[in-house]
């Protein structure tokens, strides 16, 4: 499950940030698969537009803010995605990431 966390600062609330979260479920994917990634894209780009969508901005300079939660948000669902990635077509890192489980 990767957890997509991103700050916005909708209009309404001027100086007070809002950390916005939505967790992408992905168990039931094949990421050793292009059709598996794909639909990881899909739910990810998704999840992403849900977490800095709606948040009422309302000149240029407001939506900045929105452009700066997607941009955000983006940056760290690719490290998430990437490390989804790896464990799922790398079994060199699966025993890696169970021995630090241990």
């Amino acid at each position: 499950m990767l957890t997509i966390a991103a700050n916005c600062v909708p209009a309404a609330l001027h100086a007070r940030e809002v950390v916005r979260t939505e967790q992408v479920h992905y168990s039931d994917l094949n990421l050793a698969t292009p059709e598996g990634v794909a639909m990881l894209d899909r739910r990810l780009s998704r999840a992403v537009r849900k977490v800095c969508a709606d948040n009422n901005f309302h000149s240029t300079w407001e939506d900045r803010g929105g452009t700066r939660c997607m941009q955000d948000a983006q940056r760290e669902v690719r490290r998430q995605r990437d490390i989804a990635i790896n464990l799922a077509t790398n079994p060199v890192s699966q025993i890696a990431q169970a021995s630090v489980v241990q």
